[in-house]
């Protein structure tokens, strides 16, 4: 999440925050955040993480298991309060940190089917809890530390299949197995209040088969799943060039991703970044349409493409999405307040990235970074701020938001000065372009993004090609 024109507070009222920024010179000093950041938003060098265990509990008492041992999963403690009830504890990575209260984990009942491999913590002395038929109910409790209630949760359940990651909405793949996702009913969900941490939690309700469910504040999206979903795009769109633009700290691939007709040609370039921020699936399936469809082989993507290069890096904190984070990345430090100071490798590496590009393919003409929040809104550069190239972002939304294209979402318009310490207003003092931070509703769907990024980039092919026509 980027500025936000909205936060909602743990006793459910919208409040309308202002934004006060201004710039400090000194690497060690702080800028004035954002009126939600928390103290220390915007001093990037690291910070300690807290401890946090991969680990499986059983309770055999009730033939229960939970499990985090896997990519994205977020939790941190599981205790049983009575018969086939459950209180989770979901900690922040550190804090203090901004509420994107990040949660992950697999529910299952009978024998750890496909986890005989990893560590098992058992409250109970028995050696086995056997197999199961009939479903059972059990109720789960999300407590949390470090922040609130945030995330309605998605449920998946677990089928047999040894596949890869399927790209789309109603399926996703863990490393070892595949899940088909639900929307948890609204019916089986409640918020509780956590006197003792002055939080709100969440109350579910989820009956258990004999297959595994995955519960998550959000789609589960790693970085594994992206790289399988770039390799199918290289193989089927000729335009569509991947390749790495460095390394995290943890040493995962940061991928950039390049569309062009013909790169040798040097053409005006549109430049895309997304995933700062682990939680924020809605803005990143947004960014995953709206690159696939620059990327089309149609009369529209051809036309653009015959002009425009795009260059694209499509999960910037890899380590935090993996690690189950609700903000940081593996330094305890929120990127996306870092594009000043360049402390954290991968802002070191996106920078690095994006001029050479520039310097490659074209002068960059648009930058958009992906985001989700509480509402629909787009941060766009405001109107007295000097320009080397045209504006952009005030035609798009012009043809964007008309009500011919379909686009699915209301969206606040907000637009802000270039003082602050993020990645859009780096795209400006680097190029001196206009550009765009594109924030997503936590609450819209998957059809729902998939449609907006389709719309959204084929509005954006339109608009700049009359605009540079």
């Amino acid at each position: 999440m980027i500025t936000r024109l909205f936060h909602f507070y743990p006793n459910g009222l919208l409040l309308l925050l202002s934004v006060c920024l201004f710039v400090v010179g000194c690497k060690s000093s702080e800028y004035t955040a954002y009126a939600y950041d928390p103290v220390g938003a915007t001093l990037t060098e690291d910070k300690s993480l807290d401890t946090y265990h991969r680990r499986s509990v059983v309770f055999l008492e009730d033939g229960v298991w939970f499990t985090n041992e896997f990519s994205g999963a977020r939790l941190n403690d599981v205790v049983r309060l009575a018969p086939y009830e459950y209180e989770i504890l979901i900690a922040a990575e550190n804090t203090p940190i901004n509420n994107s209260a990040w949660y992950g984990f697999v529910v299952g009942r009978g024998n750890l089917s496909g986890l005989d491999d990893v560590p098992v913590i058992s409250r109970h002395t028995e050696d086995s809890i056997g197999d199961v038929a009939d479903s059972l109910d059990i109720l789960i409790r999300l407590k949390y530390q470090g922040g609130g209630h945030r995330y309605q949760p998605n449920i998946a359940e677990r089928v047999e299949s040894e596949s890869g990651a399927t790209e789309g909405a109603d399926a996703l793949a863990t490393e070892n197995a595949t899940y088909i996702v639900r929307q948890l009913d609204s019916l089986q969900t409640s918020n509780i209040w956590h006197p003792s941490s002055n939080n709100p939690g969440l109350e579910m309700r989820v009956s258990l088969s004999q297959d595994p469910v995955l519960i998550t504040a959000q789609r589960l999206e790693t970085s594994t799943v992206l790289q399988d979903t770039l390799k199918a795009w290289q193989n089927h769109y000729p335009s569509v060039d991947i390749d790495t633009a460095g390394l995290s700290t943890e040493g995962r691939p940061l991928f950039g991703l390049t569309i062009s007709q013909d790169p040798t040609v040097k053409r005006p370039t549109l430049m895309v970044i997304g995933r700062q921020h682990p939680p924020e699936v809605p803005g990143y399936e947004v960014m995953r349409a709206f690159l696939r469809r620059l990327a089309a082989d149609d009369s529209l993507a051809d036309t653009f493409r015959e002009s425009f290069h795009v260059v694209a890096m499509p999960m910037a904190n890899p380590d935090g999405v993996d690690r189950g984070h609700w903000r940081h990345n593996a330094r305890g430090v929120d990127l996306n307040r870092d594009w000043v100071h360049f402390n954290q490798q991968e802002t070191q590496v996106a920078r690095r990235y994006f001029e050479e590009k520039a310097a490659t393919l074209g002068q960059p003409v648009y930058a958009i970074d992906f985001h989700s929040t509480q509402i629909h809104v787009m941060y766009s550069i405001d109107a007295s701020i000097p320009l080397e190239g045209p504006a952009i972002s005030t035609p798009w939304f012009e043809h964007l938001l008309d009500p011919s294209t379909g686009y699915p979402f209301e969206v606040v318009i907000e637009p802000y000065d270039t003082s602050g310490p993020i990645a859009k207003n780096w795209f400006w003092r680097a190029f001196g372009i206009d550009a765009l931070t594109y924030e997503v509703s936590d609450l819209s769907t998957p059809a729902q993004n998939d449609k907006a990024g389709k719309i959204a980039a084929e509005s954006l092919m339109k608009t700049l090609v009359e605009t540079l026509d």
